[in-house]
């Protein structure tokens, strides 16, 4: 089912050890953009929701927040790097002594210092980052219908531009008959200007050939006609298309409306491409908004 690609959920839940609050945010892009907000210790889960993201949603820049407060302090563990905080005390020191400073380094600085305290992430069971996937999937479960109605508005006006091109082309097709007409008229009026004699109806018939071999559109018109009855079919359901497809489709579309307008000599023809081409584009637009 075609869809867009903005949205929003939020989620809270509790377990016995456990307050977890999710929120996801998507918004447009032409690629797959995923970034996650979430406890240090819970940084492991970025790769598997990553995966499940790219799944689900296929494209689109994602926001993923996850917020969790553990009830028992001691299922976080705690490691001091002693080392290390040594080596900070004693450069701290020679610092201090080489530039005549008073040593006034405390724990507190110690323990600020990079890598020195660090939480223990390997205590997370499997369990529980299952059950937090678990919820995930739920989270984007319940964006998806604020998607499917944003791709279902995003069709309607898709449909609406196929409703202006339709009467576009079919006022083509009743006039480029009349602007072959006008101009067998014309070429005759133009020869009993500059000769007394009948023209020869063969010489206006080659003559006639000629012009509407220069301007022909009737096969352009057809696989235009085609192109929109195969998107309205889309629309309907009776095709399985993505948004790429849809795309291409109208990249055709386009493709047959600028030849058509190359070999027209005729301005209200003329007036009408403009008119097919403003609303292709209108529709291309869309498309790259919408999977």
């Amino acid at each position: 089912m075609i869809r867009g690609m903005t949205g929003k959920s939020s989620l809270r839940f509790s377990t016995d050890f456990l307050d977890v609050e999710m929120e996801i945010r998507s918004v447009n892009s032409r690629f797959f953009e995923f970034r996650i907000k979430t406890p240090a210790r819970y940084a492991s889960l970025e790769m598997d929701t990553r995966k499940i993201a790219s799944q689900k949603l296929g494209r689109g820049k994602i926001d993923f927040n996850l917020r969790i407060n553990e009830k028992e302090a001691q299922s976080v563990g705690l490691t001091i790097n002693m080392a290390l905080a040594k080596s900070y005390l004693e450069a701290s020191r020679k610092v201090a002594e080489e530039l005549n400073l008073s040593d006034s380094v405390s724990l507190k600085d110690i323990l600020s210092f990079s890598q020195v305290l660090n939480s223990d992430t390997s205590d997370v069971d499997e369990s529980t980052l299952k059950l937090l996937l678990e919820h995930f999937e739920k989270l984007i479960d319940q964006m998806l219908p604020m998607m499917i109605e944003e791709g279902k508005s995003t069709l309607e006006d898709v449909q609406n531009s196929l409703d202006i091109m339709v009467k576009s082309l079919d006022f083509v097709k009743i006039k480029y008959p009349q602007v072959l007409d006008k101009y067998k008229s014309s070429l005759r009026d133009r020869v009993l200007e500059v000769s007394s004699l009948k023209p020869s109806e063969e010489r206006l018939s080659l003559e006639l050939e000629m012009f509407a071999s220069r301007t022909a559109i009737n096969e352009e018109v057809v696989r235009l006609d085609n192109h929109i009855r195969v998107m309205q079919d889309i629309l309907l359901g009776k095709r399985p298309e993505t948004s790429k497809e849809l795309d291409f489709i109208g990249q055709e579309m386009n493709r047959e409306v600028n030849t058509i307008a190359s070999k027209s000599s005729d301005f209200e023809i003329t007036e009408q491409t403009i008119i097919l081409k403003s609303e292709i584009e209108k529709m291309r637009e869309q498309f790259r908004n919408i999977i």
